[in-house]
């Protein structure tokens, strides 16, 4: 108990000591802003506090401190792109209840065949298309188990017969996985939280709006051709498994 209030009290200690400090040169705002930073990173990495607490801090205390007025502040939380961002949020909460990823992730596997690559690519594929819709690390998360049982049972099956190979499939199965999230992401703007923040710069400093499909007709082709050579690397060149020939 003692060593979580002192965790708690650690954020704001750090935010009064650089607006004290003033280091590198600083004036009061700036050291103030960095002392932010500095106290949202600390509650953020030990999760001391709920993640929304801590989100709130700049709209509480930017005006507080003369930095910024409550309605510049405010404008950051209503901007378009952190709506894309919960839209995502609510899409993936809504698929996991349902376990639409689960039958989506079993459809294409089923399509691709039984042969070990195949499953490899049904699952970077399954990966891929989810990813383009919710965050890289959700479809991340709700793929492993998927896998995992998909591994198990084929390293059961190989490892009564002998044969080798099966720790190459195993490490290429769960890459598959982490390439596939990682690489969809780049397809739309809501795949992945860096595509809606470049949007939002390009937006905001150079007044060049970036749509959807827009970002769509340049994100996908090279997403595509990513994954394909992904693949191929993967079970060909580095994690070759050659089961079921």
């Amino acid at each position: 108990m003692i060593q979580r209030i002192l965790s708690v009290l650690l954020g704001p200690l750090l935010f009064l000591l650089l607006i004290g400090m003033q280091p590198f040169g600083l004036d009061h705002a700036q050291s103030s802003v960095l002392g932010l930073v500095l106290w949202m990173l600390w509650w953020w990495i030990g999760e001391v506090v709920p993640m929304g607490v801590t989100s709130l801090l700049p709209i509480i205390l930017l005006p507080l401190l003369g930095i910024m007025s409550l309605e510049k502040t405010g404008i950051s939380y209503s901007n378009r792109f952190v709506f894309l961002f919960l839209g995502g949020f609510l899409i993936a909460i809504a698929m996991e209840k349902w376990n639409l990823h689960r039958r989506i992730a079993l459809s294409i596997v089923r399509k691709t065949g039984t042969n070990a690559n195949r499953i490899i690519f049904g699952f970077f594929l399954a990966s891929f298309l989810i990813s383009m819709w919710i965050s890289n690390t959700a479809t991340t998360l709700m793929m492993l188990p998927i896998a995992s049982s998909v591994v198990k049972l084929l390293i059961d099956d190989e490892h009564r017969h002998g044969h080798k190979g099966t720790r190459n499939f195993a490490t290429a199965m769960m890459l598959s996985i982490a390439y596939g999230s990682s690489i969809g992401g780049i397809g739309t703007l809501v795949g992945s939280p860096p595509n809606a923040s470049m949007a939002g710069i390009l937006d905001k400093a150079f007044h060049y709006h970036v749509g959807f499909f827009e970002w769509m007709k340049y994100g996908l082709p090279f997403a595509l051709m990513l994954m394909l050579l992904s693949y191929f690397s993967l079970v060909h060149w580095i994690f070759p498994n050659k089961l079921g020939k």
